[in-house]
């Protein structure tokens, strides 16, 4: 089902955003006013060119070029946010060609990846790449409405690609006429999920959504530095790596149990939280919002990379009991990962998002202040408002399923990081494997917590697999 542009005037074409994409717009925009961007998307990769290269010897313009050709196959990246929750396209031009491409493109000499991360917090309305020659890496941003994580994957995948064949032939000043027709549609678009929904939809969806926030507003809390009144600071990452022998340990280790790598994190996560979280966390179930990968439930072609610049992606919350065993929990996160949706919930994601959005985004009375009884949390006195102090996990499996990082001898990709901006008190942990090394790679805002006390969780996750999978990790050594 393709999207419904209207021709608003010649050459410009606008649509509502869906309910998918106004989630995570609103979202990206909730700190607009302290000039900050939630979930901003990230991809670090260093990269050498090899001896089977046969582009531009000059890495800059040769990487302008790769941009060009990016932005050539997908239309999706001019589009731009308009009056809150619409899109508009409008009919390139030469002019506004390259005055796009001038305007997402950059090349820095002096700050590292993680600094321009950490400084770059203004909205940013377009995707942009950053070429660091210093380290020979690239830095892509981009807004999590307009896509996930395994569609920016795809998206740096088709960069490589790009960059790694040029075209013999130069690239016309101005795309093709009809590329509005390739710009990938929303989520309940790709998904059919009918424009009208029937009643039993909107019964579905109705007790889905409840369900999903009757969880969600039970996610334990992490101590945070600060109070209510503190404001958000730069987003920060820390990252543990196994080497690929520890790596190796791991999933021989979970395959003889019949559980996953995701499982036993996921598992000792909550280990973690228990331990360490507030004492209310440390009381109650483990429950996480867990975002989850919908492109293999959508039909050709949306589910291919072709249509890899769109938000593709649901989020589930699954409960880790308290009072259970390693082996109790992890068989539980199996069995509960494998039911997470089906074809009825992918059919009624267009209600789903409705009022996933009404209940998200309604306004709340503002905090209580807490009894003298109250137990104390890390110096604050009452609850923080929005999102809670939590750690959410994402895992997101091989990367190289998604992301090849070679190109014959032409080009090779030597590290790669993901990660998203956080602006709130709220902790996101990713987990991937990359070249045979598995890592937990934690994003969190320097405001609220410390890189110390954020690196400690990852130990301890580590600390709680070597127990329960009776295997010792090493760390790579950078």
């Amino acid at each position: 089902m393709a999207t419904a542009w209207t021709e608003t005037a010649p050459g410009v074409y606008e649509a509502n955003l869906d309910g998918a994409e106004t989630v995570y717009r609103k979202t990206a925009t909730v700190f607009a006013p302290l000039k900050r961007e939630h979930w901003r998307l990230h991809t670090i990769c260093r990269f050498n060119f090899g001896p089977g290269y046969n582009g531009p010897a000059d890495k800059e313009a040769a990487l302008r070029q790769a941009w060009k050709a990016l932005r050539y196959e997908f239309p999706g990246m001019i589009v731009a946010p308009q009056d809150g929750f619409k899109k508009i396209y409008r009919t390139p031009t030469v002019e506004s060609t390259q005055k796009w491409l001038d305007e997402t493109f950059f090349v820095e000499t002096k700050r590292t990846a993680d600094e321009i991360i950490s400084e770059a917090v203004p909205l940013q309305e377009a995707p942009s790449l950053y070429y660091l020659p210093t380290t020979s890496e690239i830095l892509f941003f981009i807004s999590h409405w307009r896509i996930d994580a395994m569609g920016s994957w795809m998206v740096t995948e088709r960069l490589f690609h790009h960059l790694a064949n040029p075209s013999k032939d130069k690239l016309p000043d101005v795309p093709p006429a009809n590329e509005i027709e390739r710009i990938s549609p929303s989520l309940e678009d790709a998904a059919g999920s009918p424009k009208v929904s029937t009643p039993e939809m909107d019964k579905v969806a109705a007790g889905h959504i409840a369900a999903h926030h009757r969880n969600a507003i039970q996610m334990g809390g992490m101590p945070y530095k600060g109070d209510a009144t503190t404001l958000p600071a730069s987003p920060k990452r820390e990252a543990v790596i196994f080497t690929a022998e520890s790596t190796q340990k791991a999933v021989a280790a979970c395959k003889s149990r019949g559980i996953t790598v995701t499982a036993a994190i996921h598992a000792a996560l909550a280990e973690t939280v228990f331990a360490m979280g507030l004492p209310e966390s440390r009381e109650n179930d483990y429950v996480t919002v867990m975002p989850v990968n919908l492109r293999n439930y959508l039909n050709a072609p949306y589910n291919g990379d072709g249509h890899a610049l769109q938000t593709y992606a649901g989020s589930i919350t699954p409960r880790v009991p308290r009072h259970a065993t390693f082996a109790e929990r992890t068989s539980y996160l199996v069995e509960y990962y494998k039911t997470r949706y089906d074809p009825k919930l992918i059919e009624c994601l267009r209600p789903i998002y409705k009022y996933h959005a009404e209940a998200l985004f309604k306004p709340r009375p503002p905090p209580a202040a807490a009894s003298d009884k109250a137990p104390a949390t890390n110096g604050n006195t009452r609850p923080p408002p929005g999102p809670p102090s939590g750690i959410s996990i994402n895992s997101l499996g091989v990367v190289e399923k998604y992301f090849a990082g070679k190109y014959d001898d032409s080009v090779d990709v030597e590290t790669f990081t993901f990660g998203v901006s956080m602006i709130t008190r709220q902790t996101m942990l990713y987990v991937w494997t990359w070249k045979g090394e598995l890592t937990l790679s934690s994003e969190y805002n320097a405001a609220f917590h410390d890189p110390e006390e954020v690196r400690e969780v990852m130990l301890s996750i580590k600390r709680v697999l070597e127990k329960e999978l009776d295997i010792s990790l090493d760390e790579e050594r950078g």
